[in-house]
């Protein structure tokens, strides 16, 4: 299984990155159509650019042709006239300037989120009891790790399921999870990422991508 991800310079130019909206999918197109912030609407081309690229690459799909819709708490999925989508599920999630993606077999989640001090009143809130304690046990220096692993493994997890962040974040406890359900995080660069799935395929490779990856030979994709 591979997890891909999309580090973004910061010089970035807005107006280049405009020129490949006619590659996106509908839905994107509008949703950027109605942003005014320029690192939204960055980053939202580029998590549209990296999605439909492995999209493509992983189910011989036609960049063209993908299209997604998108369940009651907004989990994407394809909806392709002819294809199944049984075994193929994604995940895609992005943080400050990276886009991380993923597909399996199986339901899957992901969520990657930049490093920074653990935030206890935050832990105290939304984590439970078990968890909340783990953290508190820990010498400083390893809690900000710890706290933004728990946090992405609670993220992939309702990511995963499709609800979203409506059932209560403290009713899951990622340190002892039983369901059959499986976590993977890495720590990358300042970075964590996480997925959760019922089924991990081994081994599990992090991609690094650039954005040189994505739009060097797009225009053979004209839409």
């Amino acid at each position: 299984m591979n997890i891909y991800i999309l580090t973004l310079n910061n010089t970035v130019d807005i107006e280049r990155c405009k020129c490949y909206i006619p590659f996106l999918s509908k839905e994107r197109r509008e949703r950027i159509n109605n942003s005014n912030n320029p690192k939204n609407i960055i980053t939202s081309i580029y998590t549209g650019l990296l999605t439909n690229r492995i999209i493509s690459k992983e189910t011989g799909l036609s960049v063209k042709n993908i299209a997604f819709k998108y369940g009651e708490h907004g989990k994407p999925s394809l909806e392709v006239p002819g294809f199944n989508n049984d075994n193929y599920h994604f995940s895609v999630s992005h943080s400050n300037n990276c886009i991380a993606f993923v597909s399996n077999t199986a339901p899957i989640g992901i969520d990657i989120e930049q490093l920074a001090p653990a935030r206890m009143k935050v832990a105290k809130r939304f984590f439970c009891e078990a968890e909340y304690e783990y953290l508190t046990s820990l010498d400083p220096c390893h809690s900000s790790v710890e706290f933004t692993t728990i946090w992405t493994k609670k993220e992939a997890y309702f990511k995963m399921t499709g609800d979203g962040l409506t059932k209560k974040i403290d009713s899951v406890n990622v340190l002892n999870f039983s369901d059959n359900i499986m976590f993977y995080s890495k720590n990358h660069s300042d970075y964590i990422v996480s997925v959760c799935s019922s089924n991990l395929n081994s081994p599990i490779n992090v991609i690094d991508l650039t954005e040189e990856d994505l739009t060097q030979d797009i225009y053979e994709c004209s839409p």
